[in-house]
């Protein structure tokens, strides 16, 4: 089978401010530390509200061909599902992270499954990602030793069987969610939710009085 798996945070821009680490199914990182991230100003002064937002390329969908189901999910971990239909599988992955370990870390977790799903469990016979263009200036620290086949951009258009779209909410942030919702809405695909990725509610009011 062919995937395309689609991790949210791609659409978005360069964030090293944002990077403290996180549990993607931790309400903490999803909800209660965007209030934290969003209660004062950043990049020269710019409210977040406007600068950390997804930019999402006109036509993005025309690179799936056919009419594949979108699964849906918060963490990338979720992908296991997918994984396990008619092994082993074609990856293309469109990710502000290469998703094939950081720690050393024998548990299956978002930042892992490439590697556990590519070189433990065998699910994945080929693994492309795709990294946002802003990567080729702040490329992470080692992948270049990971040996990892990867380029910037999108893919060809291709005859995908499914398509894996996860929110990562921990990494990008619950005032983008209704961009989210109509980026799901655009792709004129059926939905198969993994889990259904409902808004984040945000008040920006309450951020600044915990900033204050």
């Amino acid at each position: 089978m062919k995937i395309l798996s689609i991790d949210w945070d791609y659409f978005f821009p360069d964030a090293k401010e944002m990077d403290w680490g996180a549990n993607e199914k931790d309400y903490i990182f999803q909800d209660v530390i965007w209030y934290a991230r969003a209660g004062g100003v950043w990049h020269d002064g710019s409210s977040i509200l406007k600068t950390f937002s997804p930019t999402i390329p006109e036509n993005f969908w025309s690179i799936v061909e056919g009419k594949p189901l979108i699964a849906t999910a918060e963490s990338h971990e979720d992908i296991k599902h997918v994984l396990k239909l008619c092994a082993p599988h074609e990856v293309d992955n469109l990710d502000a992270h290469h998703d094939y370990g950081y720690e050393n870390d024998c548990d299956l977790n978002c930042g892992n499954w490439a590697y556990m799903f590519s070189k433990i469990r065998k699910k994945i016979s080929r693994y492309r990602l795709y990294y946002p263009e802003w990567r080729k200036d702040s490329k992470e620290l080692n992948i270049d030793d990971i040996g990892i086949d990867y380029t910037y951009g999108l893919p060809e258009p291709t005859d995908y069987d499914i398509v894996f779209l996860c929110r990562s909410g921990a990494w990008t942030p619950p005032w983008s969610d209704d961009k989210l919702m109509q980026f799901i809405d655009d792709s004129g695909l059926e939905v198969h939710p993994l889990m259904e990725l409902r808004p984040r509610a945000f008040n920006m009011q309450e951020a600044v009085k915990i900033e204050e």
